[in-house]
């Protein structure tokens, strides 16, 4: 039995949120997020094969702007090991996209201090808000 993806919907955006509990931890400056469709295929007898498509995921980057009056390093060390909301928008569409539960990737060093703006990874932990009916396989 093999495993694969199949991304089958791209959005982006230009503004949103990063929350963690009850706090506003960062700005979302510019994000864009690859909606995939997993397929397992179980093979058959013969030359056969049959694909079963799986779960939907997402994952994506942002640029994101840390709230600097809130203490960085305990929710830097939060963020690593929780799942954060994310309230995501699009202007140049008029959408917004709430309640999508992610984790953050920062794998960056802080050498000198915690930069004013950051690109990280985001990845879903649950199925990103998009009505179906709008995919548009790529």
């Amino acid at each position: 039995m093999n495993r694969y993806e199949r991304e089958i919907y791209q959005i982006s955006g230009d503004g949103g949120e990063v929350m963690l509990g009850d706090k506003i931890i960062a700005e979302v400056k510019e994000w864009n997020v690859s909606i995939y469709q997993g397929f397992i295929e179980e093979r058959s007898f013969g030359n056969e094969s049959t694909a079963v498509l799986g779960l939907l995921s997402w994952k994506g980057k942002a640029c994101i702007k840390l709230n600097k009056s809130i203490e960085l390093p305990k929710v830097l060390l939060e963020i690593s090991c929780s799942t954060v909301q994310l309230k995501l928008s699009d202007s140049r569409e008029n959408t917004s996209y709430n309640e999508v539960e992610a984790k953050l990737d920062f794998r960056v060093g802080f050498t000198n201090g915690i930069p004013d703006k950051l690109n990280v990874k985001i990845k879903g932990t649950g199925e990103f808000p998009v009505d179906p009916s709008l995919f548009k396989l790529l």
